[in-house]
């Protein structure tokens, strides 16, 4: 389980989401270099807030972590979050989206119930977590139609 995905399920009902706190005062045009690298699938996934929190990661430099610190976001993270939208096309429920020290691209969304999902896609593989099943695995990028055909499955 993700070092996020820990955190939600500790905190559960006292993490805010970016979707509920994101800056709404930039039109979303200024992002459109980042939002380029994003599918209309993978926008549509993540809503006005989330793409405004990828633009900011898309724009973090090396080092960006207090202390030094934390990896430029990566490209193949992000292809392989575009393909997974691809397959998936929306979720039911608002998304997070997180940026990890490796360079990853997380999101997270509870289902009806508030149990966690978690997916954190990373350079060379894809992470996952499910509360509700207690599943936790490490994929090949090859596997994401799978790894939404398990999602689906717990809509």
């Amino acid at each position: 389980m993700t070092a996020i995905a820990k955190t939600l399920i500790h905190n559960r009902g006292t993490s805010s989401s970016y979707n509920d706190r994101g800056n709404t005062s930039n039109p979303l045009s200024q992002y459109s270099p980042a939002l380029s690298e994003l599918s209309g699938a993978s926008r549509g996934i993540l809503g006005e807030a989330g793409m405004r929190r990828f633009n900011d990661f898309w724009n973090q430099k090396e080092g960006w972590y207090p202390g030094g610190g934390g990896e430029r976001l990566s490209r193949n993270a992000v292809r392989y979050f575009n393909n997974f939208s691809a397959f998936l096309e929306s979720l039911p429920f608002p998304v997070n989206i997180f940026m990890g020290l490796e360079g990853s691209l997380e999101i997270t969304w509870r289902n009806a119930e508030g149990k966690l999902f978690d997916v954190e896609f990373f350079d060379d593989r894809i992470e996952y977590y499910f509360e509700a099943t207690a599943e936790e695995d490490c994929i090949k990028p090859a596997l994401i139609k799978t790894l939404v055909e398990k999602i689906m499955k717990q809509f």
